[in-house]
């Protein structure tokens, strides 16, 4: 195969915005080191097979590498502040979190090169209104989502589960990750074509990952990327709210607070009415104080309270359920659209079956399963 002409500067970006080692690289082209620096230095050119392979690993076009000058930006504006509990001031990404945004961004590299290879159209998110109110029932919409829903769900983790793939039918990548409690609870990457959430699956608790999930939609709708816990500033405080309002409606939760709580204003060691809210709506004890506070029928007192405690507890495990195999475990960590977007493009001869199985981190046979099991839920 003949040797292609390439921008070894765009290459040497490519590689380090991907994360990817130059080891990767050789074992991948199955080439020798030395020849993959010297494609980086310029010394050689690659042939058009091996620039295909390099192209799948970082999650670009071959085109891409035949630009005049490198992309200005690598990793994502970032917005963090330290989780719920910790001094609230701001601090740079951790090593964890880089390695996971890293991670995430080649992900998506691939999921949008997969996308634009089968002809998929650009998502159009709900649109985003003046105030917080309007844009959640905007969003309500647009997932056909009814707060009816989350009282219906047996357990937060199941409200979670259906949240997660509802938005995920809207065509929103959704991973769950495991960054470590110490790490931010979700962040979110935006994108015309395919749009990612990463919620962090070390926080166990569902109504904790609906409100991560929601808050980070709140980023996609306003057209940002962010990497955050629950900061001060007000964009923050803003998808906060909003994730509030999506889950409580004002008409909703004030018809359950006047029949069933018999109550219209809550101290702030009123935890039970908290913990009561909580388990009807699937939302965490937080989105329950800052809707309360939101609509005056709670004070600043009750969310600090909320804030400072660890008062909800993770619900009972119940026995039974679907066996845990590699590919129930790998769809749920990358989610339905990712999955779909790689067994489709193997079917359709546009990934090599090992990349696929190596993109969804399985064995062929599991990769099937994984394919079948996405097919089934279309």
């Amino acid at each position: 195969m003949a040797r292609v002409s390439i921008n070894p500067n765009v290459l040497r970006w490519a590689i380090a915005d991907a994360g990817v080692e130059l080891a990767e690289i050789s074992e991948e082209t199955h080439k020798p080191l030395s020849l993959v620096e010297g494609w980086l230095s310029g010394e050689v050119e690659p042939h058009g097979g091996d620039l295909k392979v390099i192209a799948q690993v970082v999650g670009r076009s071959p085109l891409f590498f035949s630009l005049k000058n490198p992309p200005i930006r690598s990793l994502p504006s970032a917005s963090f502040r330290k989780p719920i509990g910790r001094d609230a001031h701001e601090r740079p990404l951790s090593s964890v979190e880089q390695k996971f945004l890293r991670l995430a961004e080649r992900q998506q590299k691939i999921a949008v090169w997969a996308a634009e290879k089968q002809g998929e159209d650009l998502l159009k998110l709900p649109p985003l209104h003046l105030s917080d109110e309007e844009t959640a029932e905007a969003a309500r919409i647009w997932l056909q989502w009814s707060p009816d829903e989350q009282v219906r769900a047996s357990s937060k983790a199941g409200a979670f589960s259906a949240l997660r793939n509802r938005v995920e039918s809207r065509g929103v990548m959704v991973s769950l990750q495991d960054m470590g409690t110490d790490s931010c609870r979700g962040f979110s990457i935006p994108s015309s074509l395919i749009p990612m959430i990463v919620v962090n699956k070390s926080f166990k608790l569902g109504s904790v990952r609906s409100y991560t999930l929601l808050h980070e939609l709140a980023h996609l709708i306003r057209g940002e990327e962010a990497v955050c816990d629950s900061p001060d500033d007000r964009t923050e405080k803003w998808c906060d709210k909003f994730a509030a309002v999506f889950l409580m409606p004002e008409d909703h939760l004030r018809r359950y607070s006047d029949k069933w709580l018999k109550k219209s204003w809550f101290e702030a060691n009123d935890i039970d009415s908290v913990r009561r809210i909580s388990k009807r709506y699937k939302a965490s004890y937080h989105a329950v104080a800052i809707r309360l506070k939101e609509l005056g029928m709670a004070g600043q007192d009750l969310v600090d309270a909320v804030r400072r405690g660890q008062l909800e507890l993770p619900e009972s495990g119940g026995g039974g359920g679907e066996p845990q195999t590699t590919p129930v475990i790998r769809l749920r960590q990358y989610g339905a659209v990712f999955t779909r977007l790689i067994t489709t493009s193997v079917e359709h001869g546009d990934i090599n079956p090992l990349d696929g199985q190596k993109y969804l981190d399985v064995a062929r046979s599991e990769f099937l399963e994984m394919s079948s099991r996405v097919r089934r839920a279309e």
